[in-house]
Parts: structure tokens; sequence; C-alpha cells
């Protein structure tokens, strides 16, 4: 990530490996208008921008389609619209699913083995990645029908609840929203465990499809 000053002096090697101002350099790209937001794929030859400012919602789905190379299939407001999850009453409320189970969470694999493998869904309000995850969800009925196969957990990646976690108690005693920040960089995420071992299925919500693999249980 690279601040410029549409107005200021100081030297730039562009994308050409050319030197010039920044004001110069702003005027090469058309970026009159702040806030403005050029991204560049790994050729050098831009791949998206945006232009004024864009609420966190959105700006958050804008990363997502850069990072997760949407823009490659579809322009960014038909990634915008592919999100329509279930309704929900509040709008900063996570997304809710008859599969999930209801809290207290005793999620402890580590005594006794489960009879059914349990799935962890990381989550945090205003999420464009967690809509078209849940969208996924409602629309194919053969992952409800896997869901509803396993243990299914809601967390919020933010949440100070305590859980104790698949393996036991976390050291010191973390609360969910803390471990879930520690190994997560993303919006959405679904872990796996069958019995007491964790199963390595680890994916984002943006990644529709490959949820029906992870709800799979053999």
């Amino acid at each position: 990530m690279v601040p410029i000053d549409i107005w200021g002096d100081l030297p730039v090697t562009d994308i050409q490996g050319e030197t010039l101002t920044e004001r110069d350099f702003s005027v090469m790209l058309g970026t009159n208008f702040t806030p403005s937001l050029v991204f560049f794929g790994p050729g050098g030859n831009e791949i998206f921008r945006l232009r004024g400012y864009y609420p966190p919602y959105r700006f958050r789905a804008a990363l997502e389609y850069v990072a997760g190379h949407h823009y490659l299939r579809e322009s960014f407001r038909d990634y915008l619209e592919r999100a329509d999850p279930p309704p929900k009453f509040e709008r900063d409320d996570l997304n809710q699913q008859d599969f999930f189970m209801e809290p207290p969470y005793l999620l402890d694999r580590s005594h006794f083995s489960a009879n059914r493998p349990l799935a962890v869904f990381f989550e945090q309000p205003s999420c464009h990645a967690c809509d078209l995850l849940h969208t996924a969800l409602a629309a194919d009925q053969r992952i409800l029908h896997y869901c509803s196969l396993l243990d299914v957990v809601q967390l919020g990646m933010w949440s100070d609840t305590p859980v104790l976690t698949p393996t036991g108690p976390p050291p010191g005693g973390a609360r969910v929203g803390r471990a879930a920040r520690d190994s997560l960089r993303a919006d959405s995420r679904v872990f796996r465990w069958r019995g007491s071992r964790d199963i390595p299925y680890r994916f984002s919500g943006a990644g529709l499809p490959i949820v029906a693999g992870v709800a799979v249980c053999r």
C-alpha cells in the first residue's frame, strides 16, 4: 500500500520504472479525486480502482474482491450483488442458520471423542464475505443436508466470550475472539474437527464452492 499526495512534489517511480512527481503520477492515472485507490496486478497492469469514500462493509468487500482474484471473473457490482443472505433482525447481527448449535458451547474433544464431526464458523458483523457464504448455504440443499450431519457452531471473531476449544483449554484461558484473531486473516473461516482430531479443512467465506467439500461427513 503506497500513499500518494495528488498535489505533492516528492519523486515517485511508477510501474514502468519512470520517475516523476506525485502530482504528475496522479494526473497520469487520472486520480484527481480523493480518496482514490488504484490496485495493480502482479504484472503491473491496473486491475481495479475505488473512487470516493466507501463505508466499511463495501470497503472490506473491495479488498476481498481484489485479494481473492474475483476481478478475473466478475465485475465488482456483480460481486456485491451476489451477497443475498437470509434476513437478520439487526444489520450488525451475525447471519443465522437453523443448524447452528445454541450456547453454551462445549467444544472440548480432548477427553472423549464426539459422535459427529464439528465445524466452527468464525465470522463478524457487516461482512460481505460472510454474507456470500450464507447466500450459498441457503441456496444449496445438499450443503444444508451435510451441515445437518455435523455439530456446527458459529463464533464471533471479535467476541470475548470464553470457549472451551476442541483440544481443551487454551494456554492462559484465551477467549474465542482473541484466538480467532491470532489464527485468521479473513472475514469468515470454517474449521472442522472429527472426533478429537483437527481436520485441515479451513477456508474463507469468499471461496463458496469449497463449502460443499467441508460439510461432507464420511
